[in-house]
């Protein structure tokens, strides 16, 4: 029995010999179906704008009174020459971004109105330009202790302290009292102020200001008898001090009533010798 061959293969072309044939077949002619690309690429159907549509009626409501309208007629301007890419007529028909700035502008009038104007009424009476005071000011009393000094009348002349000037302060200064002048004539402001001593036809004065920091008071002159030691200088030896001497014996002064007392030559009546 004889075996049989199998027959001869064809000769195998390379792709070489294969694209030449591939370019030159035409695809068979088929019924043609309508594709998706070709529907999206027909332009739609011309937009016009009406009070229906909500868009419209969110651009020129009354929530935007004073929006431009350039962009409204822009975009009527694109929808009657459509584009021909999908891609851009989806992006045309989105509605714009709302503007947020439209609603801040109703606010921005409250902070123009004037704040309310407190009545007259309630405001604190000012004080008055004599009245004493707790810290120590120029042309008021000042206070010591919430007291005051009420001075009297001695022999129909006001009191007057030679160490505060009637101000209650030595030197005018607020840390140094005039401890005697408190002690003595030192009364309550509480009362002060509602008796009759502060009408000006009483018989007492009161306390004196404070003067400003650049003006000092000059006190009265101080009034001492002949000999006192503030006068300064030393002491006269030839009236011993009194300012007067008495005059020598004689037969006249005898007769006249005796001797009489005269200004001492040395220190000319004031007990104190300077050279």
């Amino acid at each position: 029995m004889s075996a049989t061959a199998p027959p001869p293969l064809p000769p195998r072309l390379s792709h070489h010999h294969q694209r030449p044939q591939l370019e030159h077949q035409q695809p068979t002619p088929g019924p043609q179906q309508p594709s998706g690309s070709q529907e999206a690429d027909e332009p739609p159907p011309a937009y016009t704008p009406s009070p229906a549509d909500p868009t419209t009626l969110l651009e020129v409501g009354p929530q935007y009174p004073f929006q431009n309208t350039e962009p409204q007629h822009q975009q009527l301007h694109q929808t009657q020459h459509p584009s021909y890419y999908p891609q851009a007529q989806l992006n045309h028909h989105q509605p714009p971004p709302p503007h947020h700035h439209y609603h801040h502008q109703p606010h921005q009038s409250h902070g123009l109105q004037a704040p309310p104007v407190s009545s007259s009424s309630h405001a604190a009476p000012l004080p008055a330009p004599n009245e004493p005071t707790t810290v120590p000011t120029a042309g008021r009393p000042l206070l010591y202790e919430n007291r005051i000094l009420v001075y009297p009348y001695v022999n129909g002349t006001a009191y007057f302290c030679p160490k505060c000037c009637n101000t209650g302060f030595k030197g005018f200064d607020p840390n140094r009292p005039c401890r005697k002048c408190w002690t003595k004539y030192g009364k309550s402001w509480s009362v002060v102020r509602l008796s009759p001593m502060t009408t000006p036809s009483s018989t007492y004065t009161l306390q004196r200001p404070l003067p400003p920091n650049d003006v000092v008071v000059t006190p009265p002159p101080l009034v001492v008898r002949p000999g006192d030691p503030r006068i300064g200088g030393r002491l006269c030896l030839n009236c011993n001090g009194s300012g007067q001497k008495i005059e020598e014996l004689t037969l006249f002064n005898v007769f006249t009533g005796g001797p009489n007392q005269e200004v001492c030559y040395s220190c000319r009546g004031t007990g104190r010798i300077f050279f």
